[in-house]
């Protein structure tokens, strides 16, 4: 979303709360959105041709909100639209645009409430509708030309498999019968099969790596030319509504989104089914092991998860000020005669320095989760090794376990949790994905304006007589006539 769009987004929002699913592309021509944004009487003719009672008035106090039915819209500052979701004694509840879901004391509410409030309610014309817009269907239909070749990414990744489980069955076999059982005999054949197994995961790395970066490619290459065929055939209105820097970065989008796409997507499948063949293995060894290994894992993930929902609207609210940012830097770069000549380098300046300084906080505060996302998994991981030697040296005291078994368990759990850690790593990655193409189905889902074709004619051409006289050339054309299809 865009700065301009504060209006139709938050339409989007009481329609959604209400039931009816509308894209922001639709709300967009509905309610008129420019460079300029949108007026408050275009939302309220919008919300109308949805079946919705609407109407807008100008409160003169704040007790008047409270015989007010949330969720409403509220112009802000005179310069934002956003909606009001409900209230207490202390704060105002408000679902921002441009932020998202915030509280605000009633102060602070009460500094930037200008007065105007847009009531939107569903009226007897309306009806729920719509479908919540999934990632799903924009991945499959950029994956779906590409479909073998994520297949063999995906049987190399499961043979690599095969490799990585002999080498907690090559320390078991080196503590309990070589090192214990004085078995030298065996050190030779054991060398061997390490050697062997060591080559076919380096085999099969190489094959998969191979593939993934002509699948990576692929994708680009198909991604952007296809985005940048289709902006070249949008209509006119479209750039009208739209910064050209910020456009001009989605066409980046698409390389980001073919590198995720290509990798840690087909990894993730991978890492998904290793967790659970991992864990079998696991239980077979050791139920009491297991699951301590399980449990923090299951921690790990609901602690993650929690984390990386907190930086949902972070993230989404960087991707729309650096977009903000590059259209504000290469819209004054390309009008600068005109900055130049009216001397308005210090107000772009300022309004620049605003939109890096508001990208920068931004960043600052995505970063302190991100933070939290790399330590938090070294710790339970750590945490968990302790566990397992410690009750894992007990279970081996009273003779449960063999050494080679308890040595062979710890291997199996640092397997076994890094799909783990990769799997939640990438739910942040997904996150961003998410929000990437969704900035590009924004640009897609826009009809083109294709010029129509004239219909082919039919007819016959009957050149006239040559202006000269005599060779082969005037003999042939005064006998010959054509027919145009």
């Amino acid at each position: 979303m865009e700065a301009v769009e504060c209006g139709a987004a938050a339409l989007c929002i009481i329609l959604g709360y209400y039931g009816r699913i509308v894209p922001l592309a639709e709300l967009r021509q509905e309610c008129g959105v420019s460079r300029d944004g949108s007026k408050a009487s275009k939302i309220v003719g919008a919300a109308r041709n949805y079946g919705m009672e609407a109407s807008g008035f100008k409160a003169e106090t704040l007790d008047q909100l409270e015989e007010l039915s949330p969720p409403y819209i509220v112009f802000w500052e005179f310069n934002h639209f956003l909606v009001v979701e409900g209230f207490n004694k202390h704060q105002v509840f408000l679902n921002d645009p441009a932020t998202g879901p915030r509280k605000v004391s009633w102060d602070e509410f009460d500094e930037g409430f200008t007065g105007v409030i847009l009531t939107i309610e569903p009226g007897e014309e309306f009806e729920k509708g719509g479908r919540k817009p999934s990632i799903i269907p924009l991945l499959y239909q950029r994956l779906r030309p590409s479909l073998g070749a994520i297949i063999y990414c995906i049987i190399a990744g499961f043979l690599l498999v095969i490799p990585g489980l002999t080498v907690p069955v090559f320390s078991q076999i080196f503590v309990d019968n070589i090192l214990v059982e004085n078995r030298t005999n065996w050190l030779r054949p054991l060398v061997l099969g390490m050697a062997i197994a060591t080559i076919l995961q380096t085999l099969l790395t190489l094959l998969r790596l191979r593939y993934l970066r002509k699948l990576m490619i692929k994708l680009s290459i198909g991604m952007s030319s296809q985005f940048m065929w289709h902006i070249l055939r949008l209509p006119v209105g479209f750039y009208a509504q739209r910064y050209a820097g910020e456009i001009s970065g989605r066409v980046n989008i698409n390389n980001e989104v073919a590198q995720v796409l290509s990798g840690q997507l087909a990894t993730t499948v991978i890492d998904t089914v290793m967790i659970v063949f991992y864990g079998l293995v696991m239980f077979a060894y050791d139920r009491v092991l297991t699951l301590i290994g399980i449990s923090f894992a299951a921690v790990n993930i609901i602690a993650l998860q929690w984390v990386s929902r907190q930086r949902v609207d972070a993230n989404m609210r960087l991707v729309q000020d650096e977009g903000k940012l590059a259209g504000a830097s290469i819209a004054g770069l390309q009008s600068m005669e005109t900055l130049k000549a009216s001397a308005l380098e210090s107000d772009f300046f300022s309004r620049w320095s605003g939109y890096y300084a508001k990208t920068v906080n931004t960043q600052q505060q995505l970063e302190v989760t991100n933070q939290v996302l790399e330590i938090l998994p070294t710790f339970l991981s750590s945490l968990t090794s302790v566990l397992v030697l410690v009750v894992g040296g007990l279970r081996v005291m009273e003779g449960e376990l063999s050494i080679g078994m308890l040595v062979a368990f710890q291997s199996l759990m640092l397997s076994f949790q890094q799909p783990v850690n990769t799997l939640v790593g990438f739910g942040s990655t997904l996150q961003e994905l998410e929000g990437d193409l969704n900035r590009l189905n924004d640009v897609l889902s826009n009809e083109t304006d294709d010029p129509p074709h004239p219909p082919l004619g039919r007819g016959r051409l009957i050149p006239p007589n040559p202006p000269w006289e005599g060779g082969r050339v005037s003999r042939y054309l005064k006998t010959q006539n054509s027919e145009v299809m």
